[in-house]
């Protein structure tokens, strides 16, 4: 593989090229049909001319002299799209082409990738397709749908619609916290007390037989539990809780009547 030149910067300097959207329709990894396509074209480049011919040309990307090797052994990659194609090219380094260029059908058009002299990458035309022997009457349903869909999701009103769609989900994750912490902090709040004078209820009917003695009792012996526990040491409450709360449970449900007291 060329040093320094990579498929996604192949990728770019193509949509450089035809980046004249009035005149130029550019769609990426387009399959043969949707669904389960058995290929797929790097790039295809639809003109929206009437002087172009509304012409359609598939271009595949290549980096290395091995994989450029592999597209020429197995014909049937490209092959399947020629009957919805006007023209085929191939997008390579210098230095991959060389070398190779009388090993590529001469149908094909080439496209060159070179660094200039300052380093900066630069993309030319080496040759020009040829149109493809029997040029096609019409194109597939199958490889229209595929192409419309990979358009759309191209076309930068879908990218406006999905960098919008991010900084709302991004904004939301940011400011939904902040907005409604006090809304958490007060819902914390309320269930910490809730679970706190569930468990001292728990605790006042399992240890005093409470069940038997009036709401205002409940509410003196559940303060004085609330007091009593203060000044236990933290450590020795959480084992004497996780020891009784088997027994704790029990005795809630025979209160609850849900069963019958053990």
């Amino acid at each position: 593989m060329a040093e320094g030149i990579k498929t996604s910067e192949m990728r770019e300097l193509l949509r450089k090229r035809f980046g004249n959207h009035a005149r130029y329709a550019v769609a990426e990894e387009v399959g043969d049909s949707t669904g389960f396509a058995r290929r797929r074209l790097d790039m295809v480049v639809c003109s929206c001319w009437e002087s172009d011919g509304f012409c359609i040309e598939g271009i595949e990307i290549k980096v290395s002299k091995s994989d450029l090797k592999h597209e020429l052994e197995n014909p049937h990659k490209h092959d399947v799209f020629f009957g919805d194609l006007d023209f085929y090219s191939l997008a390579a380094p210098r230095e991959v082409i060389n070398g190779m260029s009388e090993s590529i059908p001469k149908t094909w058009g080439l496209y060159e990738a070179y660094r200039q002299k300052d380093g900066e990458l630069a993309l030319k035309c080496r040759r020009r397709p040829v149109s493809i022997e029997g040029s096609r009457s019409g194109v597939s349903r199958n490889f229209f749908a595929s192409l419309v869909r990979h358009l759309y999701a191209c076309s930068p009103e879908n990218r406006l619609v999905r960098e919008a769609e991010q900084r709302g989900y991004e904004k939301g994750l940011k400011d939904g916290p902040d907005r409604n912490r006090w809304r958490i902090e007060s819902l914390e709040r309320d269930l910490k007390e809730a679970r706190r004078e569930i468990a001292e209820w728990r605790a006042f009917y399992f240890c005093d037989g409470g069940f038997r003695q009036g709401p205002e009792v409940v509410r003196m012996r559940a303060e004085k539990l609330e007091k009593v526990e203060a000044i236990h040491d933290l450590d020795w409450t959480e084992r004497g809780l996780r020891r009784a709360a088997e027994e704790i449970a029990k005795i809630a449900d025979f209160v609850f009547g849900e069963e019958a007291p053990c």
